[in-house]
């Protein structure tokens, strides 16, 4: 009788224990749910998750992909194919004006930092003549370290020793380019050169060595090469360079500005030191992007040419539209140039190949 007594407050006291767990952890709950529900809640806190907290074994991320000690260029970013064609039409005149050009640049890369390319652009075009001829604006050889602190480069040839921003290229009706190119005497593209140049995020500097005639031999009686350009911000961007003969010095100053994102101004002195040229440019893009105007302005010193016109652009189809008025405008004749002559002039400038930028 004593042991079951015994046995039976036992029981009793086992049972009150067994109960008393679950109570004491719904209490603890019901406090812990009305503390978060009273506390503000703080978004800011990053929130840890079993993957942030404990991996799981097993289960790594997948390694980065290592790039190519060796690569050589994709045929897409090997060259590019432009067709450029315009008919200008005056008062007492009509032409027309073939200026395709081609781009190839085939490079070779090692261990993802240096890399050895050849650079050429041929236009072929009946602009300076009305026989088709060919002009090489640039052939060279290019060799670039990626370091650091930046991008070191030497080249090797006709090298354009600075670059304008894409911009100007894109706004300029092809007639004003090739003016520009062929009769403005801009000396951006040296004949025959060498050049070693730094470029970082916001800068780019070099010197070199130039001579005056085509080729990749160097005779001694060339001249000095010094350029330089300057990023302010994201929509300032200034540059020029000066070609040292000694006796007489020559060169190119540039000004680019964007105030938004669709307008874009450049200015520019060409070939101060010989025969000085102001240009002036203001590009507008509307609103949904699919054409531009342009108005460009220009004038050359000593009664050189001059000029200005408002042109109107198709972006996706490269087509424009041009009227202005030149003096002495070397498409006319030669005897009746040296007046202002009104013109409308229709043209299309675009990238045929490749279609897409990869």
């Amino acid at each position: 009788m004593r042991i079951n007594l015994t046995s039976k407050y036992f029981f009793v006291f086992l049972l009150s224990a067994m109960l008393a767990g679950p109570v004491a952890a719904q209490n603890i709950r019901r406090d812990k749910k009305k503390a978060k529900t009273e506390l503000p809640t703080n978004d800011s806190i990053p929130k840890q998750t079993l993957t942030h907290s404990t991996p799981i074994p097993g289960i790594q991320p997948p390694p980065r992909p290592k790039r190519p000690k060796f690569l050589v260029g994709h045929v897409d970013d090997s060259y590019q194919l432009n067709v450029g064609s315009f008919v200008n039409m005056t008062t007492d005149d009509l032409r027309s004006v073939f200026a395709p050009n081609v781009t190839i640049k085939p490079f070779v890369r090692f261990f993802d930092k240096y890399t050895i390319g050849a650079y050429a652009n041929v236009i072929v075009q009946n602009y300076a003549t009305k026989e088709f001829s060919a002009i090489t604006n640039y052939a060279y050889l290019d060799m670039a370290a990626q370091t650091k602190i930046g991008k070191i480069n030497i080249k090797i040839g006709k090298v354009p020793v600075i670059n304008y921003p894409n911009y100007f290229a894109e706004s300029v009706p092809l007639g004003n380019f090739l003016l520009h190119r062929i009769h403005l005497d801009s000396r951006r593209f040296v004949p025959r050169a060498i050049i070693a140049s730094y470029t970082g995020q916001e800068m780019s500097f070099g010197i070199g060595y130039g001579e005056n005639t085509d080729g990749f031999g160097f005779m001694g009686d060339g001249y000095l090469i010094m350029f330089f350009e300057q990023k302010i911000l994201d929509n300032f961007q200034m540059g020029g360079f000066v070609l040292d003969e000694r006796r007489q010095s020559f060169g190119d100053v540039y000004i680019a500005y964007q105030p938004t994102q669709r307008d874009a101004i450049l200015l520019q002195l060409l070939d101060f030191g010989a025969q000085p040229t102001f240009y002036g440019l203001y590009r507008h893009t509307l609103k949904n992007e699919d054409a531009a105007f342009s108005i460009n302005g220009f004038t050359q010193s000593k009664d050189g040419v001059r000029g200005a016109d408002i042109a109107f652009q198709h972006i996706k189809s490269g087509t424009y539209v041009s009227a202005g008025a030149h003096y002495r405008d070397p498409l006319m004749n030669p005897q009746e140039s040296a007046q202002w002559t009104p013109f409308i002039q229709v043209g299309i400038n675009k990238t045929l190949f490749p279609k897409k930028v990869r």
